[in-house]
């Protein structure tokens, strides 16, 4: 009997400006592949829609409705992924449009109770459509092939890693004029997806502050800039992403934002910071270099929870079942 077969759509332009969604999205795919599922990416390599029983939506940005609603008017099971968090009240066109990915939808995956509870404040969610899948980490991030590789070709001992995409909500500069003084360096590995706000950054840090660009997800010298960090440090104005749970599960010292995600995430095993608070941000991450935390029962934690593909599960049955 054939593998199921899904097909995983998103919104047009999702890699022309890469980031951490994209980057969760091949995690995805791969973890699927692992579990027999046969994922396709749409694009020009994919089978006709009729080919598949159930499609995988990711995110809600507008584009990608049009695509849902032809799933739909075929008759496939939908399963969305809408990867979104809500910073202040949205306005009524976004939640119409919100609403009417949901209504498409068979199942509705959030990746953590503080994401369902965050959308429930505006948007009404059908208890029976809420399917809870962590979000899936990589395990290469456990164990790097090789550590040293980073230090060795970037010429750095002790630094500060920061990684994902470059943009004003996740708060980059503020970081940077709050640690201008340290002499450790801060390495910022990511797409720059607003031009302005990237030379902003440039033009503050000091010269010992690296930016590189984006490296390929769970590659091995990526992996090695995580396991070798001194200490990993997020402080976007939403919830910290997938970077950081591949920074716990190798056991890094933390710094992240403060909020529900990263308390559900992490407990009390990362030091937490208001990110508007550069006063806060530079003690913080001063307090960690000199008493660095490495928690070792935070890293069996997000394996539990966390790696692939064992987070994938439910969602794995689910499609195999749409498949009969």
């Amino acid at each position: 009997m054939d593998n199921p077969r899904l097909l995983i759509t998103t919104y047009y332009s999702a890699f022309l400006n890469p980031g951490g969604g994209e980057t969760e999205l091949q995690t995805l795919i791969e973890g699927l592949r692992m579990s027999g599922i046969d994922a396709d990416l749409y694009g020009p390599s994919s089978r006709p829609l009729s080919s598949y029983s159930s499609v995988l939506h990711f995110s809600v940005q507008a584009d990608g409705l049009a695509m849902l609603q032809r799933a739909k008017s075929q008759q496939k099971r939908i399963f969305l992924w809408p990867n979104l968090w809500w910073n202040g009240p949205p306005n009524a066109e976004e939640r119409r449009l919100v609403a009417d990915f949901f209504e498409l939808s068979d199942k509705i995956i959030f990746k953590s109770q503080s994401e369902i509870e965050n959308i429930r404040q505006y948007a009404p969610v059908n208890e029976e459509q809420i399917l809870h899948i962590p979000a899936p980490v990589n395990p290469k991030f456990l164990n790097a092939s090789n550590p040293g590789i980073f230090k060795r070709m970037y010429n750095l001992d002790k630094y500060v890693l920061w990684v994902g995409v470059l943009n004003r909500t996740k708060n980059q500069l503020t970081a940077i004029k709050a640690l201008r003084s340290l002499d450790v360096p801060v390495v910022f590995i990511g797409y720059p997806n607003d031009k302005e706000y990237f030379d902003e950054c440039r033009a503050v840090a000091p010269k010992h502050f690296l930016f590189i660009p984006q490296m390929p997800p769970a590659s091995e010298i990526l992996c090695s800039a995580v396991q070798s960090c001194a200490l990993f440090l997020e402080v976007p104005l939403e919830p910290p992403g997938t970077s950081a749970l591949e920074a716990a599960l190798a056991g890094r010292p933390l710094v992240l934002s403060e909020g529900p995600w990263t308390s559900e995430h992490m407990g009390t095993r990362a030091r937490t910071v208001d990110p508007h608070d550069e006063g806060a941000i530079l003690e913080v991450v001063k307090d960690a270099l000199r008493s660095p935390t490495q928690s070792e029962a935070l890293s069996k934690e997000i394996s539990r929870y966390h790696l692939t593909p064992r987070p994938l599960v439910p969602l794995v049955e689910l499609i195999k079942r749409s498949a009969r």
